[in-house]
C-alpha cells in the first residue's frame, strides 16, 4: 500500500470518528503471528491481560470474534485472518512512514532498549521518564532471555541492552547497574514463609511458581538446592511473559526471587524475606556495542536505578 494510500486511510478514518490506535493493531498482529497470548504479551512488553483486553476492544469494534482458543494457544477465525491481511500493509506502511521521518530528521536521539520482562517491569518506567526528560525517543524491545537481548544488541537492532551479567560478551561494553539478593515470596501473613532469613532446608518443601526451565532466576535456585542435595518442588509453571507476584498472591505458591531489597516489592498482598544461605545474586548490567555508544547515557540509567 502506498504512503499516500495510507494516509488517506487515517484521514478518513478520523472524519468518520474511528479510534484508530496502531499499538491495538500490533498487538493483534503479533498474537497472530506468535498464535499465543503469553508469547505476543511478552514480546510487546505487555501483561496478558493487558494484550487480552487490546484484543477485546478491537473484537468489539469490529463487531467479529478474532481469535479461537486452542490447546496450544490461539487462532485466527476467517474474520481474524481477513483483518489480518487487511491490516499488516497498513501497519507496515506506517512503519516504514516512520522510519523514513526519523532519517529525514537526522533524530540522534533515538535510543532502543531491549531487556527481559523483570528488569522492564521494576527499573524501565523511571529509566523510560528520565532519558525522556533528557530530550531521547526511546523505544523498548523485551525478550524472554538475556541471551536473546545480548543477541539483538550484537546484531544492531538495538542501542543498549539491559540484562543480567552472564549475558555480556567480552565484545561488548559493559557497566554494572545494581546487584540484587535472593527474597522468599510468599502471600502476606502465610505461616510458612514467617521468619527471618529462611535457609534452603527451611524452604525447600515448599511448592514454588516459576518461568520455563531457560530462565535464569530458576537456574539460580536449582544451583542453590543442588548444592545441598535438595531438588525444586514446582507449584506452577508460568510462560516469562506472566506475573510471578500475581501468581503468588492469588495462592498458587511460593516463589524465590531475586530483589534489590524486601522493599522494592510494594504490594501489600505480598511479603518478601531475605534468604540466607543462599549465595547468589542478579547482577544487573548496562550494555551497548562500544564505550562510545555506551557512555553517551550512561549517566541516565546510573540515575534512573539510584532513584528505584
Amino acid at each position: 500500500m502506498a504512503a499516500m494510500t495510507v494516509m488517506r486511510f487515517f484521514y478518513i478514518a478520523a472524519k468518520r470518528g474511528m479510534d484508530v490506535n496502531l499499538d491495538y493493531w500490533r498487538g493483534f498482529l503479533e498474537t497472530a503471528r506468535s498464535g499465543s497470548m503469553a508469547k505476543a504479551s511478552a514480546k510487546l512488553g505487555l501483561t496478558p491481560p493487558a494484550l487480552g483486553k487490546q484484543i477485546r476492544a478491537l473484537e468489539a469494534y469490529y463487531g467479529a470474534t478474532l481469535f479461537n482458543r486452542t490447546t496450544a494457544g490461539v487462532e485466527l477465525t476467517p474474520e481474524g485472518s481477513l483483518l489480518a491481511g487487511r491490516l499488516e500493509p497498513i501497519v507496515n506502511a506506517h512503519e516504514e512512514m516512520r522510519q523514513a521521518l526519523e532519517s529525514l530528521q537526522g533524530n540522534r536521539n533515538a535510543l532502543t532498549i531491549g531487556t527481559i520482562p523483570s528488569l522492564s517491569q521494576r527499573y524501565v518506567p523511571k529509566l523510560y521518564l528520565r532519558l525522556q526528560d533528557a530530550g531521547y525517543r526511546v523505544d523498548v524491545e523485551v525478550r524472554h532471555t538475556s541471551a536473546e537481548v545480548a543477541e539483538l544488541l550484537l546484531g544492531k537492532k538495538i542501542d543498549a541492552a539491559l540484562v543480567e551479567r552472564s549475558a555480556v560478551s567480552p565484545s561488548l561494553w559493559s557497566r554494572e547497574l545494581v546487584r540484587e539478593t535472593y527474597h522468599l515470596l510468599a502471600p502476606a501473613g502465610q505461616e510458612g514463609a514467617r521468619g527471618k532469613g529462611p535457609a534452603p532446608r527451611d524452604w525447600m518443601k515448599q511448592p514454588l511458581v516459576v518461568y520455563p526451565e531457560g530462565c535464569t532466576i530458576r537456574k539460580a535456585v536449582e544451583r542453590t538446592l543442588a548444592r545441598d542435595g535438595l531438588e525444586i518442588a514446582v507449584s506452577k509453571e508460568i510462560g516469562f511473559g506472566e506475573s510471578i507476584p500475581d501468581y503468588v498472591a492469588a495462592g498458587a505458591g511460593m516463589a524465590v526471587l531475586p530483589l534489590r531489597s524486601a522493599g522494592q516489592l510494594a504490594d501489600p498482598r505480598l511479603q518478601a524475606i531475605p534468604l540466607a544461605d543462599f549465595p547468589e545474586q542478579r547482577i544487573v548490567m548496562l550494555a551497548a556495542r562500544s564505550a562510545q555508544e555506551g557512555k553517551r547515557f550512561l549517566r541516565h540509567f546510573t540515575a534512573a536505578f539510584q532513584a528505584t
